[in-house]
């Protein structure tokens, strides 16, 4: 009687776990076909990585990593990731602070003493970019001969607008003095310090910085006049001294994925670090806190979501990634003027997430 009970128990497992399987396979199918109807609509160019339960169960990619020498888009390509960069950077000043090397709550003045009222803003606040930090825009006109001649120059040129603090602005220049305190507090410059706190704990071999790119990066393009395919240029040395920190890294996807997943887990800094860190105590009129901007409640309906977008020199990066790292479409544009409505942002990353997790609007 137990060996009829137990076998009937053992079939009931196999055609569960068979079902299970199916419903699976299923729902990768349905997230599949809405790729392609996506990427058929938008003309889309790049790679596409989709994660759930914090493997990948689909990467597609479209289009050419190099037009001229027909070469495709692979999932193997690094695609520039712009200002998504800035969560990395923010995670390397929280390294720091869980290395009790400096605070969050640290004034500005520490480090840039020049910069006028930095007294009265803190890391934290540039991170989450509300310091009211200004900086005149005649900065792009200047010729800097090195990046450290860049940081003095903003380092004494900038000013804090105190009655600005508080207030949500978007401005790459938080994050370059957030990168400049990162070279003076560990000592090692912007890249170094990145591959012993991110790179090498995380196993990451698919990346490059700008200084030195890949051959495996995709080339940027704009869908300009009579060509689908017109080659942005690599940025020049003053746009990459005024990315500094910001956007001057190209990943694969899984490479991407890896870190995003790792930051928001803790698995670098800790789990209370990483919970402070993104915390939605600290929004203030904005939804943005150290690179990721909670979404949950507007797009997704009270699952705890993150979404992320970088754009430059013709590609174009799209992020919707849930709180615990676990469930991820990372959208790859390396044609993003090519896609139809000229963003691939929310445009294709917002669909097919809405599907992973199972929830669709329509």
């Amino acid at each position: 009687m137990k060996k009829k009970i137990g076998l009937f128990i053992l079939t009931l497992l196999v055609v569960g776990f068979g079902c299970w399987g199916q419903a699976q396979a299923a729902s990768t199918k349905t997230i599949k076909q809405t790729i392609n109807q996506l990427v058929k609509q938008k003309g889309f160019s790049g790679t596409i990585t989709v994660v759930k339960n914090g493997r990948v169960i689909i990467q597609t990619s479209r289009g050419y990593a190099n037009y001229v020498k027909k070469q495709p888009n692979r999932s193997q390509n690094q695609y520039q990731i712009a200002s998504i960069q800035k969560s990395m950077t923010a995670e390397m000043i929280a390294k720091l602070a869980s290395q009790k090397k400096l605070s969050l709550n640290d004034k500005l003045s520490k480090y840039y003493p020049k910069i006028k009222n930095a007294d009265q803003v803190t890391l934290r606040q540039l991170l989450n970019m509300v310091s009211g930090l200004k900086v005149s825009s005649t900065i792009s006109l200047h010729s800097f001969k090195s990046q450290q001649a860049y940081l003095n120059y903003l380092g004494s040129h900038a000013t804090i607008q105190t009655n600005k603090i508080g207030q949500w602005q978007y401005s790459s220049f938080n994050y370059n003095l957030l990168a400049g305190i990162v070279e003076q507090v560990s000592g090692k410059s912007y890249q170094q310090y990145f591959e012993q706190v991110i790179a090498k704990p995380l196993g990451l071999k698919n990346y490059s910085f700008v200084t030195k790119f890949s051959s495996k990066v995709a080339q940027g393009y704009y869908n300009r006049g009579l060509s689908r395919y017109q080659a942005a240029g690599k940025p020049g040395k003053p746009s990459q001294y005024m990315s500094f920190g910001a956007g001057t890294i190209a990943m694969s996807g899984q490479d991407l994925y890896k870190v995003l997943a790792a930051m928001l887990s803790g698995k670098l800094i800790g789990t209370s670090n990483a919970q402070d860190l993104y915390s939605s105590k600290y929004l203030s009129g904005t939804t943005y806190t150290a690179g990721f901007y909670h979404v949950g409640q507007q797009l997704i309906k009270n699952q705890a979501t993150y979404h992320m977008h970088g754009r430059q020199s013709g590609v174009d990066t799209a992020v919707e990634i849930s709180a615990d790292g676990q469930n991820a479409v990372i959208v790859q544009s390396n044609n993003g003027t090519l896609t139809s409505g000229g963003t691939v942002n929310h445009v294709i990353d917002l669909p097919i997430y809405q599907k992973l997790v199972g929830y669709d609007d329509n």
